[in-house]
């Protein structure tokens, strides 16, 4: 292994469209129900302060029994219950989604060892590089993660 190899640069953005292009390609299936999920529960997130403005600006200005003031708060009620699905869908889908990842990162790290020379293994060093590489790859969903729920969830609202 030379030194050019190991102290590769990359930048972040690279960095992240690298992970997410690996993700995308180790559960493709998976990626997209996460991925629509969170777009889902972005909008539906959005969607509810604007049915709250809406019920309360009804209950300001109803004085008395209303049926609109009853639809908005149903309608409101409706919209609430619809986030916590998503929202429960995403939190089941995203476990099936990070195993996968894991296993395809692990698989190809595995790999890319299995075609070194086993006179490499003796050195500690060496070694040290490799539980990094594998610590890594653990970490790499860490990464991914989160920043496609900042993307698809956060940033729609």
């Amino acid at each position: 292994m030379d030194a050019n190899n190991t102290a590769k640069k990359r930048s972040v953005v690279k960095t992240y469209a690298k992970l997410f292009i690996i993700s995308a390609k180790a559960s493709p299936i998976w990626c997209g129900l996460a991925l629509l999920c969170d777009l889902c529960n972005g909008v539906i997130s959005g969607s509810f302060v604007v049915f709250t403005q809406a019920f309360f600006n009804q209950a300001s200005i109803s004085t008395d029994f209303n049926w609109t003031l009853i639809r908005t708060l149903g309608t409101l009620a409706g919209v609430l219950l619809i986030q916590h699905v998503i929202n429960g869908m995403g939190h089941t889908i995203l476990p099936y989604f990070r195993n996968k990842v894991n296993k395809v990162a692990i698989s190809r790290l595995n790999q890319k060892a299995g075609e070194l020379p086993p006179i490499l293994f003796e050195n500690s060093e060496f070694l040290n590089q490799i539980e990094k590489a594998y610590q890594g790859s653990n970490f790499s969903r860490s990464v991914v993660v989160p920043f496609l729920r900042f993307v698809f969830y956060i940033y729609p609202i």
